[in-house]
């Protein structure tokens, strides 16, 4: 029986599949999500993002008790019942690791103040640029994925417990 040998060369090594990122969206404009995904469609098609949406501050923290693990949230100042001030402080106190995003109409400083008060580590002035809203989700999830790999090291060189 011929037996094959396949040299190193041969091998086809798969690439390094990225890990998911899953991003909540809230916006009390129901249209902002079909721009969503359709302006990441490909991202969303290779398993790459998973998107969450929703049109108020309570519902959001509603997504956030079935998915835990979103780790980047981008929301709306301006909606009905909860703000998005008061819901990026929920979000902080219950789940601090995730990273939130704010968008606003208005870019005033004591709005800007306010959203990185709360936590948000950018604020996004309405109307959005798709592209630059694109380059800043990425450049997010990069900061994301830099701190997984971080975390993932740490706790592998920890020492385990006796």
């Amino acid at each position: 029986m011929a037996t094959k040998k396949m040299m190193l060369s041969e091998q086809t090594i798969p690439p390094t599949p990225l890990p998911r990122i899953r991003l909540l969206v809230v916006d009390d404009e129901y249209h902002f999500e079909i721009l969503l995904m359709q302006k990441f469609r490909h991202k969303i098609q290779q398993g790459e993002y998973e998107f969450y949406f929703s049109q108020s501050g309570q519902n959001a923290l509603d997504v956030f008790k079935e998915h835990p693990d979103i780790e980047l949230v981008i929301t709306d100042i301006n909606m009905p019942g909860m703000d998005g001030i008061t819901l990026l402080k929920e979000i902080q106190r219950l789940y601090p690791q995730t990273k939130t995003m704010v968008m606003s109409a208005y870019s005033d400083e004591k709005r800007r103040d306010g959203a990185h008060q709360a936590g948000a580590i950018k604020f996004i002035t309405k109307p959005i640029s798709l592209k630059n809203l694109e380059s800043t989700i990425e450049e997010t999830i990069e900061e994301i994925v830099a701190e997984r790999t971080n975390h993932a090291g740490t706790a592998a060189c920890l020492p385990s417990a006796p």
